[in-house]
């Protein structure tokens, strides 16, 4: 982004304020700024993480120019669907190859892209990380397991162990009155009644981690300006390290 403005400040002024970056770890008030400004039209080209893959009407781009092969058909179907969604547009979509395999295959064989089927989705509903983080949302709402077996139907056999494992950890609690199931076990939300939020605002969709840390900008009266998972934070902010941002 840094190059791309130097050039366009030298040869096309009026658009060297036209372009952005966006990603996942951006705050979260700035994603929201760029993505109305994109839809508004005032933003005439983003470099943008798969972040802008789904979810989001980005307005009527023209173009998306994809860098690599994303790793999936569906994901690169799904990036180049963002352009030409006004009724009637055409949109132009290119698909620059790195030196990978894949990437070359496709080059030498562009059938084998083009009739390529979407890749089917494999979901662990097991998988105890997110099933935790189910239970406490689920368990935000109502009383769980009051029910024999229909909530076991719900998120599957290892429920119960989760919701355990979720108790001694403080996440959950007995529900205190009502009839017990046929172990007593009846869980509830520890924010239950009456939380002013529910478990809900802390399950983010664009980072798996719980351990994050932010992004300060000191000369900015400490506004917090990205986000970064923690598996990251040695790799992007070590000490001494230059982190760009919006291109500074």
């Amino acid at each position: 982004l840094v190059y791309t403005r130097e050039i366009l400040r030298a040869s096309a002024p009026e658009l060297a304020d036209k372009i952005a970056s966006y990603r996942a770890g951006y705050d979260a008030a700035e994603r929201r700024g760029i993505e109305n400004s994109l839809f508004a039209g005032n933003l005439l080209g983003v470099a943008s993480t798969n972040a802008l893959e789904l979810g989001i009407d980005v307005g009527s781009l023209d173009v998306t120019l994809h860098l690599g092969f994303p790793g999936s058909v569906a994901s690169l179907r799904q990036q180049s669907g963002r352009a030409g969604r006004r009724e009637d547009a055409r949109a132009l979509s290119i698909y620059v190859a790195f030196d990978g395999p894949l990437d070359q295959h496709f080059m030498r064989h562009p059938r084998a892209l083009f009739d390529a089927p979407l890749e089917r989705a494999y979901v662990d509903v097991d998988n105890p990380i997110v099933l935790e983080r189910h239970l406490a949302c689920a368990a935000y709402e109502r009383v769980l397991f009051g029910n024999p077996g229909a909530d076991e139907a719900t998120f599957g056999p290892r429920a119960r162990d989760v919701a355990a494992q979720m108790e001694r950890k403080g996440k959950l609690f007995r529900a205190p009155c009502g009839t017990p199931t046929r172990d007593g076990q009846r869980y509830m939300h520890p924010l239950l009644s009456g939380a002013a939020s529910s478990p809900a605002s802390d399950v983010r969709v664009r980072m798996i981690e719980d351990e994050r840390f932010d992004v300060v900008d000191a000369s900015a009266g400490g506004k917090t300006i990205a986000s970064i998972e923690a598996s990251k934070v040695n790799f992007e902010v070590y000490p001494g390290a230059v982190y760009m941002h919006q291109g500074k």
